[in-house]
């Protein structure tokens, strides 16, 4: 048997990385090096050799396969993805998709994520959102067995996230059981959860005036843009100790106004004398409740906003508007009305940090993260 020596070569590639890194991510490369050679931390090597192929193979998930893709999404979450809404997601530079074909060449398996720019403690940061993994039944094999979709998805974070990569951090909604399986492998580690506020509807008036943005051909205009970004940095500026994706007019018009097949009402949310903006909502109309799903605003404004969408869903026969926030960040809408405290329900959805890969470690992200439903890509 021939012995590798697998820990020189892997503190040479850490070495390498650290001209290139702030000062907080160099001390902790240097803490992770002196764990390895100290043996707190070990390095693991698979070493694989000449035999029976592997009865899965992996690939990259570009326009060539995207309706096999689609077809793959229907068979797993049981209803359609249009190609509008794969070109949407994954065709415009965002999208990055590995898969696995059987031995027939059919794809089997798929693992997504999409860039999008963060706020992380006040520092501007490129982050990867974990999306649209599945595996079909005809080749479902457990990943506590560390299986090819452990392999998968483990080959995608080292690839996409981590210091001196694309994308230094990664996030996502996954399931209570996909992410279980993954934390249990530690691919991830949760750090947050999400959950669902709801108040009823409420007639009377709040002290501001609620008016819709107005769009030319679908797309922003140019006061519309500079008001935006003006909240942003607000609201970005008020955020400087949690993580959050950025919330900029380019995002606002990707994620709200270019998003096919869904529509979501944009709203300003004005002070009642001087008509000054307080902040932008998100909404969208559900046959049960009007879903908040993302505002832009300083934090003193979080209140006034969920006031004017309950008056708004009041306005559209509508009985409760309900919205997603991360456990860490309720707290911020408590004070949307203290007479009438919100009524809160678990979704089982975690929010998971990056395990797996070199970069900053899941501790310094537990309890930061301030996610709403329009963050997710899904609703």
């Amino acid at each position: 048997m021939r012995r590798l020596d697998v820990l020189q070569p892997l503190l040479a590639h850490r070495a390498a990385l650290l001209p290139g890194l702030p000062e907080p991510a160099r001390q902790e490369l240097r803490d992770r090096e002196a764990a390895l050679r100290t043996g707190a931390h070990a390095a693991l090597l698979i070493e694989l050799g000449q035999g029976v192929a592997p009865p899965l193979r992996p690939v990259q998930v570009g326009s060539g396969r995207a309706t096999e893709m689609r077809a793959l999404f229907e068979e797993i979450f049981g209803h359609p993805m249009s190609e509008a809404h794969w070109r949407w997601k994954y065709a415009t530079g965002l999208g990055h998709a590995v898969g696995l074909l059987d031995a027939e060449g059919s794809l089997v398996a798929h693992y997504g994520g999409l860039t999008r720019p963060a706020r992380v403690f006040g520092e501007r940061v490129m982050a990867c959102q974990v999306c649209d993994v599945m595996v079909s039944p005809r080749a479902r094999r457990s990943l506590a067995r560390r299986g090819p979709m452990f392999n998968l998805a483990a080959s995608f974070l080292e690839e996409q996230i981590g210091w001196g990569l694309r994308h230094e951090i990664g996030f996502g909604f996954p399931s209570a059981r996909h992410h279980g399986a993954a934390d249990r492998l530690g691919l991830y580690e949760a750090v947050d959860r999400v959950v669902e506020l709801s108040w009823p509807a409420r007639g009377h008036s709040v002290n501001a005036h609620v008016r819709p943005v107005a769009l030319q051909n679908g797309r922003l205009m140019v006061k519309a843009v500079a008001r935006i970004e003006s909240l942003w940095r607000e609201m970005a500026k008020d955020m400087g100790e949690s993580a959050l994706g950025e919330r900029d007019a380019a995002w606002v018009q990707w994620r709200y106004l270019d998003r096919p097949e869904v529509e979501y009402e944009l709203h300003w949310v004005l002070s009642p004398w001087i008509f000054r903006p307080l902040g932008l909502l998100v909404l969208r109309r559900r046959e049960d409740a009007l879903e908040l799903m993302d505002l832009i605003a300083p934090k003193p404004a979080f209140g006034r906003l969920v006031q004017a969408a309950r008056q708004m869903a009041h306005v559209a026969g509508l009985p409760v508007v309900r919205m997603w926030i991360t456990a860490s960040h309720r707290e911020l809408f408590a004070v949307a009305d203290p007479q009438t405290p919100a009524n809160e329900r678990e979704l089982n959805i975690d929010v998971p940090a990056c395990a797996h890969t070199l970069g900053p470690e899941p501790a310094r992200f537990r309890g930061r993260w301030f996610l709403m439903a329009g963050d997710a890509d899904f609703t």
